[in-house]
Order: structure tokens, then C-alpha cells, then sequence
């Protein structure tokens, strides 16, 4: 397989899981909603998503970026670089999107720009979600986030998954950091029950690289989705999203 994926070895040996029981500090802020400058570029426009969504799937979101619009209800800064997509410019941009609340969903999109490391220490929130009815994100009871980090200043595992409900922290990780910026890649993360349980897990490139199993449902009152969580200016600079699809399954 092309990418990240013939680099590595994907197995239960790379897969990290921590569970934590607690919830983190707090942290506070909201986005103001701005308009995104469009640039030209002779770049390619990334291949639109492959992945077939579940039996029964609705898709709430089909957003693709690369024509210098978007269908997100906020949107914080960064450009619009035609035929890329949407370009994070500083730690504090962001996406949201606001959706019906999803306890059995999945949120894919691709990157380009992905580097090895960040532009600030603080740059290395890829996507995240919660219910702002439930609190602060920091300390809110249905945080999710999937990151992207390096070495020096932080500790492994550099590819992150953190998964929030109801209060219940669980957490997963695998150590790989060979990013190319040129390459196009794809991610999705799912939820929901299957299995026995309910499951969270992380794809890059169609191949499954994070697996966590959580006890209580995934049931935010009011669902935000957001690329750059808007609260921890954390976003990964310099990252290009497109084809940002969010499904609800039946």
C-alpha cells in the first residue's frame, strides 16, 4: 500500500491503549467567525475520498473544500488554497462543524502539508469534537481529539487518539512521525457500538491504526466537530484539509 502505511508495520504490537478514568484540566475560549482568503495554486486537487460509509450511513456532511467554499457553520481564519483545500495559517484557525448528535458516526478527511514537526510546540491538534452544553473543551465530559505529534518537546506515542464519554477517558496511541508534506492522507475516524462494545477506532489510508473500547455511549447533547479545535489554539499549522465527509449511521 502507498504512503505512511508502507513504512510501517501496522499491528496490535503498535497499538498503545491507556485507559484513564479522570478528566483533564479545563480550558476556555470560543471562535469568532471570519472569512477565509482564496489563493491560486498549480498544485493537484487531492483525490476525492474512497471509502464506502456503512450500511444504513447518512451522510450529514459531504464538504470537499477545494473550490475556495465551505458548508462549515464557523469557520476561524486560514485560506483557501484552490484545488488544495483549506490551509491552517496559524495555531488559533479552525473548522466546525455543527451537526445532530451522532453516538454511532464517523468523520473522515485528508491532509496534505504534514510535516515532522510543528511549527510551534503547540501545533499538533489535528480534529476534535465535544458538546459545548457539557462545559469548557479541556474538561468537557464528551472530548475527542486524534493528534499529531514529535519528538523534542513531547514523548511518544506521536499519533494520538482520545476518546471522552460521559466522563470516561480512554486513550490510544501508535510512535510514527514520518510525515511527507507532498503526500495526500487519508483519515477516518469511527464510533459507536459493534463488536460486543462500543468501539473507537482510527484509519489512515484505509488501514485501522487505533482501537479503543468505551463502556458508556457516545451521546453529546449538542455535537461540534472541529479541525483545529477552536478553544486550544493547537492546530497543525501549514496542514491542508479536503473532502471533509461526517456520517450518521441508522
Amino acid at each position: 500500500m502507498r504512503t505512511v502505511l508502507n513504512r510501517i508495520s501496522i499491528g496490535v504490537s503498535l497499538i498503545t491503549v491507556l485507559t484513564i478514568l479522570n478528566q483533564c484540566g479545563s480550558d476556555s475560549g470560543e471562535s469568532v467567525s471570519t472569512t477565509a482568503p482564496v489563493v491560486a495554486s498549480p498544485t493537484t486537487t487531492p483525490p476525492p475520498t474512497t471509502t464506502t460509509p456503512a450500511v444504513g450511513a447518512n451522510v450529514i456532511v459531504s464538504d470537499p473544500l477545494t473550490d475556495g467554499t465551505t458548508l462549515a457553520t464557523n469557520i476561524e481564519g486560514g485560506t483557501f488554497v484552490t484545488g488544495q483545500g483549506w490551509r491552517v495559517d496559524s495555531s488559533s484557525n479552525s473548522l466546525r462543524y455543527v451537526v445532530p448528535s451522532i453516538s454511532d458516526g464517523s468523520v473522515e478527511w485528508q491532509n496534505t502539508g504534514l510535516t515532522k514537526t510543528g511549527a510551534t510546540d503547540d501545533s499538533h491538534m489535528l480534529m476534535g469534537m465535544f458538546d459545548p452544553s457539557a462545559g469548557i473543551f479541556r474538561a468537557n465530559a464528551f472530548r475527542v481529539n486524534v493528534q499529531k505529534l514529535w519528538s523534542n518537546p513531547h514523548n511518544p506515542p506521536f499519533v494520538r487518539l482520545r476518546f471522552i464519554s460521559q466522563g470516561r477517558q480512554q486513550d490510544a496511541g501508535m510512535n510514527f512521525n514520518d510525515w511527507d508534506p507532498g503526500t495526500v492522507y487519508t483519515w477516518r475516524l469511527e464510533w459507536g457500538p459493534g463488536g460486543g462494545a462500543n468501539t473507537a477506532k482510527v484509519f489512515l489510508d484505509e488501514s485501522e491504526i487505533l482501537q479503543i473500547r468505551y463502556n458508556r455511549a457516545y451521546t453529546p447533547n449538542t455535537h461540534w466537530i472541529e479541525f483545529g479545535p477552536s478553544s486550544r489554539n493547537e492546530s497543525v499549522v501549514d496542514a491542508i484539509y479536503s473532502n471533509i465527509k461526517i456520517t450518521k449511521n441508522n
